[in-house]
């Protein structure tokens, strides 16, 4: 079942960038909590399962987002209030400090109604981190690194990752579950 009202969609800068350029078409998201045993996912009735399904200590997994659900992106902004008391919104630094005190604010903390663009979710699966392929990562929106004669759409992508989860998280290799996604504004 599709969600009535969009949901946030963290990006950093560089990924709305990506987003609004038409190069952000998948985005990844940890599992949580990780499935220490076997762990399937089930298109039909959108979620994932470990060990026996059947079992009365079956543990169950459903992604934040189904396919059909609407999202908006939550992204980095800064924030001040005019005369009135009506708040201000900014998605580039302020640069008129002078007469207006400004504060950064992450994008969990930003409203729907801010938001400047919003997309749909297209397709949902599981797996697991390194098991990405280099289509996938080019789909990730990241620029590409040089390695020799090759652009290695991959490695940026475990740079990104690590960049976000910190070091040694790309070689945790954990589940992740695989959003496919479309910009609908």
């Amino acid at each position: 079942m599709t969600s009535p009202l969009p949901k946030p969609l963290t990006f950093s800068p560089a990924m709305v960038e990506a987003f609004v350029a038409g190069n952000k078409r998948m985005t990844r998201r940890l599992v949580s909590p990780q499935p220490d045993g076997a762990f399937r996912w089930h298109d039909d009735v959108g979620y994932a399962y470990g060990d026996d399904p059947k079992s009365s200590d079956a543990r169950i997994w459903r992604p934040r987002f189904q396919p059909g659900d609407k999202f908006y992106v939550a992204e980095r902004h800064w924030r001040s209030c005019d005369e009135d008391g009506f708040d201000l919104v900014r998605f580039e630094k302020p640069t008129d400090t002078y007469n207006r005190k400004w504060r950064c604010f992450g994008g969990i903390f930003m409203r729907r109604e801010w938001a400047r663009y919003t997309g749909v979710i297209t397709a949902v699966r599981v797996e697991r981190l390194q098991d990405i392929s280099e289509e996938d990562a080019k789909a990730e929106g990241v620029s590409p690194v040089e390695t020799g004669y090759t652009a290695d759409y991959r490695r940026a992508f475990a740079c990104l990752w690590e960049s976000i989860h910190g070091d040694g998280s790309w070689a945790l290799n954990p589940w992740v579950w695989c959003f496919t996604i479309e910009r609908t504004k």
